[in-house]
């Protein structure tokens, strides 16, 4: 109604200034008009904001909500949020949430805590890729072991393993992460395990990290350290087993980075660890290279997008019999399925 009734005597005034029998009262009728149209006018911004009271204290209720909150802001020792209109006394501290976009205010920590270093000061609250890069920062500067491991520790304890947090870590720190793999002479090999075990956490189930990852050489790096390891005299299993981890992380229901890992020759890299650890007796290694290789090579018969090289496929032949291993650890049981026949039919079918 508020609307209505202002533009009505708008248009009103309008009319009746032009009306003969309205010249000699101009003056008086255009105040009378003013009057009326600014009492309106006030009407409809008070559509934004009703004022009432609850328990004797004026609270503000917004037309658009169920919810009324108090018109005097009342600070509390946390940061929370100052609502629409709300009067905020001097004196707080303040900051803006990038989240959310919205102004918060808090108590001083102390008494001594002047108005000129709270009220003036805007905190930002760190976002996760905030936290990112200054973790990717302080690890590109670490000269020694312990440094990184720490700072790697301390990227492990965020939440990486979320579809936004995995891909903002991989944003920030897949170069990183790539640089740390490869140099095979300045980082020691807990940092590579650990920096393994982070991108496997990033991008497992996660295609725009998969993505990020596949762009930045990662599976590259990835594909060459398995291809160091198995024909290393070391043999350390916990490094390989990372790696694995990291790779397959990333491959994974991925139709484009399963086809670059047969672009790079990864199965038959995966046949060299196999072979190595097999003779070596680590059953915890072979156990995870099976069903790695079955990962990938169900991705590639049933995947659209995925081309496997001739060559390729005359090695997924000897795999064929390998997988029947996973059937009879429960694999595919309940549908009765022959796993080595399932893949020698993938093959014959396969482009």
């Amino acid at each position: 109604m508020a609307e209505f009734s202002k533009s009505r005597f708008t248009w009103g005034c309008l009319f009746e200034s032009r009306s003969p029998a309205m010249r000699p009262n101009k003056a008086l009728f255009f105040l009378l008009c003013t009057v009326l149209i600014t009492m309106s006018a006030k009407a409809y911004s008070n559509k934004q904001r009703v004022l009432g009271t609850n328990n004797q204290h004026e609270v503000i209720c917004p037309e658009d909500s169920n919810t009324c909150y108090p018109l005097q802001f009342k600070a509390e020792k946390d940061f929370k949020p100052i609502l629409p209109h709300q009067i905020v006394p001097s004196g707080l501290h303040y900051r803006i949430n990038i989240e959310t976009g919205l102004k918060e205010a808090k108590l001083p920590e102390n008494s001594s805590t002047t108005s000129s270093s709270s009220s003036s000061d805007l905190a930002i609250i760190s976002s996760p890729r905030n936290q990112y890069s200054d973790l990717i920062s302080r690890l590109s500067q670490s000269k020694l072991t312990e440094e990184s491991l720490a700072v790697l520790a301390s990227l492990d304890d965020t939440d990486i393993d979320g579809l936004d947090e995995g891909r903002d870590l991989m944003t920030v720190g897949a170069e990183m992460f790539r640089t740390l793999l490869d140099d095979s002479g300045n980082v020691a090999d807990g940092v590579k395990a650990k920096v393994a075990s982070i991108i496997g956490q990033a991008v497992q189930n996660n295609p725009a990290a998969q993505t990020l990852a596949l762009k930045s050489g990662l599976l590259i790096s990835l594909i060459s350290l398995l291809s160091s390891s198995s024909s290393s005299t070391l043999h350390d299993v916990d490094l390989t087993s990372k790696y694995l981890y990291a790779l397959g992380s990333l491959i994974r229901s991925n139709a484009e980075n399963v086809a670059e890992f047969y672009a790079v020759n990864g199965l038959n890299v995966l046949s060299l660890v196999m072979k190595e650890y097999k003779n070596k007796g680590s059953k915890q290694i072979v156990d995870r290279v099976e069903q790695l290789v079955w990962d990938v090579m169900d991705d590639a018969f049933f995947q659209e997008g995925v081309k496997i090289p001739v060559a390729d496929k005359r090695q997924m032949k000897d795999w064929c019999d390998v997988v029947r291993t996973l059937g009879e650890r429960g694999i595919g049981d309940e549908e009765g399925i022959d796993w080595s026949l399932k893949c020698k039919e993938g093959i014959a079918a396969g482009p």
